[in-house]
């Protein structure tokens, strides 16, 4: 059996000290909050927004977020993938 821990349960440490308490505790990996249910101890979104390549994280969202609307529209996992040029297509649509 594979285990995994959200990294909430550690919110009081700082991101390497949860990671090394993950890693001790035998658990190969870890998944970071960034807001929602899980909370956003290790990875706030505000704080990622306030760097200066707000335009590229903007840009890097709305292709993940079209990527993510034909994904959903499609039978499978790996085939419901979307090429780069299907992307580039549908948002130049939008």
């Amino acid at each position: 059996m594979k285990l995994g821990v959200m990294a909430n349960c550690f919110g009081d440490k700082s991101w390497e000290d949860a990671c090394k308490a993950a890693s001790d505790a035998g658990l190969k990996a870890i998944e970071p909050g960034a807001g929602g249910f899980v909370g956003k101890a290790h990875c706030n979104p505000a704080d990622l927004l306030k760097d200066e390549n707000q335009g590229k994280i903007i840009s890097v969202l709305k292709f993940a977020s079209a990527s993510s609307a034909i994904t959903s529209t499609r039978r499978g996992v790996i085939p419901a993938i979307p090429t780069r040029a299907e992307i580039e297509e549908f948002m130049s649509k939008l």
